[in-house]
Order: C-alpha cells, then sequence, then structure tokens
C-alpha cells in the first residue's frame, strides 16, 4: 500500500485490512488510543490510532489560545515579559508533533540506532508499512512496568541494576 493510498483510507480501515485489534484499548488518552493487535502473520504488535476529529479540536483550541495571547499582549503591557504568543507558539509546534504519530516512531527509530549496541534495552520495531499521521504500528514487547516494584522483585529482577544500567 502506497503512502497516498494510507492517508486517503481512515485509521480504522488501515487497523482492520493490517490486522486484528482488541477491542479493548490497552491504554487511552485524550489523542489517541493504544491496542493490542496481531498481524496477519501472527505477530503481536500495538497500533496506537489517532482519535477520530481530533486534530480539527486541537486546531481550534490552538487558534483560541493564540487569539488570547494576542489579547492579553494588546491590553495588558505587563504581560509582555511573559511573552505569551511565544509560549503558545511553542505549544502550537510541540502539539502538532504529537498528534503526527508518525513522527512519534521517527523518534523511536532514533533511540533504537542510538542504542542498538546496548543488551539491557529493548525499543520496539516500528512497522513503516503501516504507519502513518493518524496510526502508529509497533511491536509489542512483553514487560513489567518500572513502577510495578512488587512484580519486579518477585520475577527476581534488581530495581538498583535495573536503574544503573
Amino acid at each position: 500500500m502506497s503512502g497516498t493510498q494510507r492517508h486517503s483510507i481512515t485509521a480504522r480501515q488501515l487497523a482492520a485490512s493490517s490486522c486484528e485489534c482488541d477491542t479493548e484499548p490497552l491504554a487511552a488518552a485524550s489523542i489517541a488510543q493504544v491496542h493490542r493487535a496481531r498481524l496477519k502473520d501472527g505477530t503481536s504488535v500495538v497500533v496506537k490510532i489517532r482519535r477520530p476529529g481530533i486534530k480539527r479540536v486541537v486546531e481550534s483550541d490552538l487558534r483560541l489560545m493564540e487569539r488570547l495571547a494576542q489579547v492579553l499582549t494588546r491590553d495588558n503591557p505587563e504581560v509582555h515579559r511573559f511573552r505569551p504568543r511565544e509560549v503558545v507558539h511553542q505549544f502550537t509546534l510541540s502539539l502538532r508533533r504529537e498528534l503526527d504519530l508518525a513522527h512519534e516512531c521517527r523518534n523511536v527509530t532514533r533511540i533504537a540506532s542510538t542504542l542498538e549496541k546496548g543488551d539491557h534495552i529493548v525499543v520496539p520495531k516500528v512497522y513503516w508499512q503501516l504507519t502513518c499521521e493518524r496510526v502508529n504500528v509497533q511491536e509489542y514487547i512483553e514487560g513489567i512496568p518500572g513502577r510495578e516494584w512488587t512484580t519486579l522483585e518477585e520475577a527476581g529482577l534488581d530495581r538498583k541494576l535495573i536503574a544503573r544500567r
């Protein structure tokens, strides 16, 4: 499937045509949901799907923030020193990157190349043929969250050693 074709179909269609997704999300946030899935070849993956319509909502909110920053700056000279328009601009750039799920995968790839010689860190593989601005698909890695101290100890793992590595 070409990049153009991927962008012309919905995130759900892409996920449905390439893998079987669990109906219950592993995680859900304001921008996207993450589902465990299995590719047609049986590989376990996670599929992060941007919420439909969220980009429009975010862009509207960003325009409102920009307008508020303009009004604050115009009507309140003391506010100038806080540079609200610059703050909103940086926030806008950051949030737009967050909306691009392929951008997240580019960062994963950079981290993987930096850490490729490390024996103790596993970075999930990105499935680029299934990834676009609205969907990212990565290898599912079984593990124990670092915040679950009791589970780590029950598994015989040394938290101090993990922290040093």
